[in-house]
């Protein structure tokens, strides 16, 4: 099983012009044009991959060698995931990224935080939540993400488009909710189930949405509407940090009663035409980036 994030559908969501998506581990990639060259490279994509735990890690490397790729960059879903001493031994790039805080329905019911207790009840006394059809609230969507990324100085270039929400308001696996005060939604979150797993996709609220507590309320309702799944992955802190005490992270953890963690685990197919596009990029080798060519 290669759960939400290994679906074809998924993957050709967020693929940019020249993109395409390839099978790898039983779930897909991104195949991209290296930048200055006519080389291509394989990619997870954001915010990683599914993939199917019983396949052959050695079989899709080759496979991504076999189809020209110059290197195969994966940050795994911790839930789907090849075998990691496999990519531990084999990678040449294999490291921690972050934390995922997760709720495991084998590890117990849900449970939150006495702080989290105390802000849903909170929240509950000035918002309402439902499930909603993304496509009928669509603008509304795409406004709160705006604001999220504002607020969070998201760079244009690292913001999630409009083709990625269109697909996300026509996927039966996308489950949204929304929060409202006195009618209008103030917050909205997205979460991706196959039925065994989900995970928070994403969310976005106003600044009368946080003044509310409305996503204390949601992750909460979300939770409750789920009770058949096994495992629930609330994310971790954003970006690339791992810390622990931030805002973000301590926000899901009090939901969580587990945590797994997500690796980037990097291959380099074709040694000559690698080390080509990092010194065709200009690119510091030593950053840690990977693949360095990308580093910018």
């Amino acid at each position: 099983m290669s759960g939400p994030y290994g679906r074809r559908s998924y993957v050709e969501s967020l693929a940019g012009d020249g993109d395409w998506a390839a099978s790898l581990w039983g779930g897909h990639v991104l195949l991209r044009s290296v930048p200055g060259g006519d080389a291509i490279d394989a990619a997870s994509a954001y915010p990683m991959g599914g993939f199917d735990a019983q396949t052959d890690p050695g079989a899709g490397v080759e496979a991504m060698r076999a189809v020209g790729a110059v290197s195969l960059s994966v940050v795994a879903d911790p839930l789907n995931a090849p075998d990691a001493a496999w990519m531990a031994r084999h990678a040449d790039v294999h490291r921690r990224l972050k934390t995922h805080y997760v709720l495991d329905r084998d590890a117990g019911p849900f449970t939150p935080s006495k702080h989290h207790r105390y802000e849903i009840r909170r929240a509950r006394r000035q918002v309402t939540v439902d499930r909603v059809d993304l496509a009928e609230v669509l603008p509304r969507w795409e406004h709160l993400y705006g604001h999220l990324s504002e607020r969070h100085e998201i760079a244009a270039g690292s913001r999630l488009g409009a083709r990625h929400f269109a697909a996300l308001a026509g996927d039966p696996q996308a489950l949204v909710f929304a929060a409202r005060v006195a009618g209008e939604i103030v917050a909205m979150s997205i979460w991706l189930s196959d039925g065994e797993v989900a995970h928070n996709h994403l969310g976005a609220s106003s600044e009368a949405g946080y003044e509310a507590g409305a996503s204390y309320a949601l992750y909460a309702a979300a939770i409750e509407a789920l009770p058949d799944c096994r495992v629930l992955d609330l994310g971790g802190a954003p970006g690339f940090t791992d810390d622990p005490s931030h805002g973000l992270a301590r926000f899901k953890r009090g939901f969580a009663n587990a945590e797994r963690a997500t690796w980037l685990s990097g291959f380099i197919l074709d040694r000559a035409a690698y080390d080509a596009a990092v010194a065709a990029s200009g690119v510091d080798p030593s950053t840690g980036y990977f693949p360095a060519y990308r580093g910018r």
